[in-house]
């Protein structure tokens, strides 16, 4: 099997992101019970998936699972970024029961090197280097930061993450008494993971169906980068409401009502979502959209949005502190003026209630893994937390390692 690799170094902080090929795999088999009581799923059922929006199998029997509907993703295609975004498998689970203690699966993550280079080409140096000085070398984060795994959560508790530089992906956790466990396996945030050949040594159980909220934004919401899969806001929201969600997060995204293009299938599989987030904006300040352009393309997103839910509730969340807003500000507005268009476009609205992103997480480059723009997992779960209790919503569960 051959390994490449991706680097990203700069002074005090590297991301080094594996880019390994996964190998050759057999061809399907029928599915066959596995030894001592368990299973095993050459083909997975659809109902051990959760998070997502359709399912397609390839002729090898691989599963790749989906966060968009077909026409959304016409609305991607435009832009490299945009479009290798779209067909991650951000906040996609399989979920279930269980008794074993050992759950094996075959994986293979296509087109990593395609993937990676459009996300490189969005990093600010600039902003980073800028940020970087703006550190004491105590909170310089040095050494290795992998951008993107496959995270074992169970019963609640985060147990290990595995990096798919290899087909086969084995995991482990004590459960000696072969008690009933719900885990939950988060797939990757970046990379559009295929899936088969999932052994479980233990009984399976499929959990029960769940209220969905839908969570739309940036690569924030996408979960850029956390660490973990099960770290980014949209997951531990998920988790503290116990509920299921779909994350619509498109790294680099803006207001671009054309998203929404294909929503409506969303009520005709789920019904009515419990809640519907929103969070653009920062993207729009970074790539100098005109003040003009900006707040009609907010309002054009927002009656698109309201006209496809009319009655669910929807919340705004304006755009998080970052550390570069005082950088490269020739032909940029100022940065709180994307706050307050929002706040302004939305109040037409009635379903609308805005957050306030500038609220959510501590203004410190400590807090953030590329030490000016997107959150680490510390400042995911502040932000989470922030979010909680400016929408005034209900925690009915402890969210993966808290």
């Amino acid at each position: 099997m051959k390994k490449f690799y991706g680097i990203f170094a700069i002074p005090g902080f590297f991301i080094i992101l594996a880019l390994s090929s996964c190998g050759s795999i057999p061809g399907t088999e029928q599915t066959a019970p596995f030894d001592e009581g368990g299973i095993m799923y050459t083909i997975l059922p659809e109902h051990l998936f959760h998070n997502y929006t359709t399912i397609q199998y390839d002729d090898k029997g691989y599963a790749r699972v989906s966060r968009f509907y077909p026409q959304q993703l016409e609305a991607y295609r435009d832009n490299a970024m945009f479009d290798a975004m779209s067909k991650s498998s951000s906040g996609v689970v399989l979920s279930f029961i269980t008794t074993g203690d050992s759950i094996n699966f075959k994986c293979r993550v296509p087109n990593r090197l395609k993937t990676f280079q459009p996300i490189m080409r969005q990093i600010s140096v600039s902003s980073v280097v800028y940020a970087l000085k703006k550190l004491s070398k105590d909170n310089i984060k040095k050494g290795v930061v992998l951008l993107d795994g496959i995270d074992l959560v169970v019963d609640g508790e985060l147990h290990s993450t595995k990096y798919p530089i290899s087909s086969n992906i084995k995991f482990r956790f004590d459960n000696p008494s072969h008690k009933k466990c719900e885990v939950k396996i988060f797939f990757p945030v970046i990379f559009d993971m295929y899936i088969k050949d999932l052994e479980i040594n233990g009984v399976v159980e499929r959990l029960q169906t769940k209220e969905h909220i839908l969570c739309l934004g940036d690569s924030i919401t996408q979960g850029f980068s956390a660490g973990n899969p099960s770290r980014n806001y949209v997951a531990l929201l998920a988790d503290k409401l116990n509920v299921d969600v779909i994350n619509q997060g498109i790294g680099g995204y803006v207001y671009r009502s054309e998203s929404l293009t294909g929503l409506e299938n969303f009520k005709k599989q789920f019904g009515e979502p419990k809640f519907i987030t929103v969070a653009y904006g920062t993207n729009d300040w970074y790539y100098k959209i005109p003040e003009k352009e900006f707040r009609e393309n907010a309002a054009d997103y927002y009656k698109h949005l309201t006209g496809i839910f009319p009655s669910t509730p929807i919340y705004i969340i304006t755009p998080i502190w970052r550390g570069d807003t005082e950088l490269d500000l020739q032909g940029k507005m100022p940065f709180e003026n994307i706050a307050n268009i929002i706040e302004q476009e939305a109040s037409a609205f009635p379903s609308i209630k805005i957050i306030d992103g500038m609220k959510l997480v501590p203004h410190d480059f400590k807090y953030f893994s590329d030490v000016y723009l997107h959150p680490n997992a510390e400042a995911f779960s502040i932000m989470t937390n922030n979010l909680i209790k400016q929408a005034g919503f209900t925690v009915s569960y402890t969210a993966a390692g808290e």
